[in-house]
Formats: structure tokens, sequence, C-alpha cells
């Protein structure tokens, strides 16, 4: 049984609120949490497959997932990143119902599998909770009204520029005055984020580089001028001046956890941060 949860802690542009388990009180997570169980999956394991009975939902504790979805073409297009606190399946967890994504973990990821029916009855008894589902659900729906209207009306420089200062915000990790984003993305993913082409955002990423404003690797990005990047982010500012990148700092790796089942102990059941980045 979980005995000990921590709150969800911010991060810039990512307050408590906007994410499912950072919207309840201590005890209410600790009574969600112990209705399901602890499961763990490596880097590129899948958590739930498209088209198959959404009869589970999953709230992420630990680590990172990617949604996508497969075309009729067989491609496969990314839709979000989704970390710490967020909830897996929230669709499902309204009415019985196939998933309509594929959900994969892009690094250690721990999660507390639940039955969509189980908690759906949870939900309705408890209005805190209910009333958490229907914020989380207005977040994601303004998260996609956005993104359309960004499509329409900002160039493929600005849209790039606002996802990477939201990922750097969200998921990011200071390292001597940068921030890494610290989700594994190829340029073939960030122009499905941006409803762009892949050379469209090879072109732009090097504009920001050339300028010293984001560091582009291989499936990593650090941010060198995060400021800059949001202000090239917003339409008709001025020019962003090139500043001196810094000099990159070497991330210890983190062990990977293995795969499997379990009650959620206590320990597990913290939340981890979902950013250690601070304004």
């Amino acid at each position: 049984m979980v005995e000990h949860l921590t709150a969800v802690q911010p991060g810039p542009g990512n307050p408590p609120s906007q994410r499912f388990l950072g919207q309840l009180r201590r005890e209410t997570r600790r009574r969600i949490l112990g209705l399901g169980r602890l499961r763990t999956y490596g880097p590129g394991d899948p958590i739930a497959r498209q088209g198959e009975v959404g009869d589970i939902v999953y709230l992420l504790l630990r680590g990172h997932a990617k949604i996508s979805a497969a075309t009729e073409e067989g491609r496969s297009v990314l839709l979000a990143i989704r970390g710490s606190g967020d909830l897996l399946g929230v669709l499902e967890l309204l009415r019985p119902h196939t998933w309509q994504h594929n959900v994969v973990s892009v690094d250690a990821v721990q999660a507390v599998a639940i039955g969509a029916e189980r908690l759906r009855r949870f939900v309705e008894r408890d209005s805190e909770t209910a009333l958490a589902v229907s914020g989380y659900l207005a977040r994601l729906l303004r998260e996609s009204e956005q993104r359309f209207i960004e499509a329409a009306t900002h160039s493929a420089r600005q849209r790039l520029s606002r996802v990477l200062s939201d990922l750097a915000d969200q998921y990011g990790r200071v390292e001597g005055g940068r921030v890494r984003i610290d989700v594994d993305l190829t340029q073939g993913e960030l122009a499905s984020l941006i409803a762009a082409s892949e050379p469209t955002v090879h072109r732009e990423l090097g504009f920001l580089r050339r300028r010293g404003i984001v560091e582009p690797g291989y499936r990593r990005i650090v941010v060198l001028d995060l400021p800059a990047l949001r202000r090239v982010a917003v339409p008709g500012t001025p020019a962003v001046a090139p500043v001196q990148p810094a000099v990159t700092t070497r991330r210890a790796a983190s062990r990977a956890v293995p795969a499997g089942s379990a009650t959620v102990p206590a320990e597990a059941a913290t939340i981890a941060p979902s950013t250690r980045n601070r304004r």
C-alpha cells in the first residue's frame, strides 16, 4: 500500500495544477495509487498499443512517455510527450474504448496501472477526483487548440521555438546555466510536433544554433539561451542577437529500472519532479 507521497514539484511554465496528480490532495493521491499496481518499463518499451482494448489507465510516477499514432500509410506521428504526474488513458477512463495511440517509454518509467472501470467507479464517488479529470481534459483540449492556432498563424521557426521552450520548461535539466531537454527526440519527431517537414526542422535548428540559442545533438537538444528562445517563439519580436555558447557539462548516466510489475511500495510511489529547472 502507498503510505507516503510527495507533492508534484512545479517547474517553470508547469505548475502542479497542470498535471493530473498535482491537482489532488496527498490523501486522495494515496487512495488512487492504492487502486493499482506498480509497473516499470525500460527505454523503448511499449506501455499501450494503438487498437488494443483500453481497460487499463496509467499514472506516471517517474520518467517520460511518447504518445504517437500510426497513419494509414504506416507512418508514426508523434503527438505529445508525457511525464511524471500525467494520466495516460483519460479517454479510456470516460468510457470503454480502444487505445487511439501508441504509448512508448522514453527512459526508465514507473507507472501505476489501474483498471479503467475501477478508477471510473472511484471518480463517480469522489468529487475532487472528478474535477481533476475535468481539469486535466481541459488542459489537453487547450494544448490541442493552441497547436491548431499556431499551425495557421505562426512560422515553422516560431512553432519550433515554442515547442523547444515548452519542453525545456517541463522536462529540462539545468547544467551549468544551460538547459538540457531530457527527452530523446529525433528531428522527424520534432517535425511531427510542429506540423512541418524534417528538412524544415533541420534548417530552423541550424538558424537557432548559429545564433547561440540551442545546441542540437544526436537525439538531444541543449538550450543555451532560454529567454532568447522564448522571444523567437513570440510573433513580431525583433531579431535575436547572437550569444556565445557555454561549455557542455556531461550528465551522469542514470540507472535503468528493470521491467516488471509489483504492488506499489511506499518509496516507489514518490512522484518524481518533472523538471529540475527553476526560474
